[in-house]
């Protein structure tokens, strides 16, 4: 009975405390792999979200340069058309000065015309009495 009892107290929790640490490491080898799994998902997410942001990144990047040269066309032919304008402002600035001087040239005949209209105007009256 002292058997019996020893085995019941001291030989049968020490069997079952010795399995218990291989029940605690198959526990933690099932978690080891659902930790690694779990990782392994985690990590192809992950890369796969990289690679989408890096797609749309280059997507953002190609649409701003597309932006940046239909800018740059803009403003270049801007350019052109201003200088084109300002050859023209130049041009008719010219001849606005040479249309003054032509004026002045002829308001002087004019003047000078009018002069010898009013000197025939008075030889006729004088003549006419």
């Amino acid at each position: 009975m002292i058997r019996a009892m020893a085995w019941i107290f001291f030989i049968l929790p020490a069997f079952l405390f010795m399995q218990i640490p291989f029940v605690f490491a198959q526990d933690m080898r099932a978690s080891h792999v659902k930790v690694h799994e779990t990782l392994h998902r985690l990590e192809k997410k992950a890369a796969s979200e990289k690679e989408d942001a890096i797609r749309e990144a280059r997507r953002e990047r190609d649409a701003m340069m597309q932006s940046r040269e239909l800018l740059e066309k803009k403003l270049a032919e801007l350019r052109k058309r201003n200088r084109v304008l300002r050859d023209e402002v130049t041009s008719l600035s010219n001849e606005a000065v040479s249309l003054e001087q032509r004026e002045k040239e002829i308001s002087t005949q004019l003047d000078s015309a009018a002069e010898v209209v009013h000197e025939l105007i008075g030889v006729v009256r004088i003549n006419a009495k």
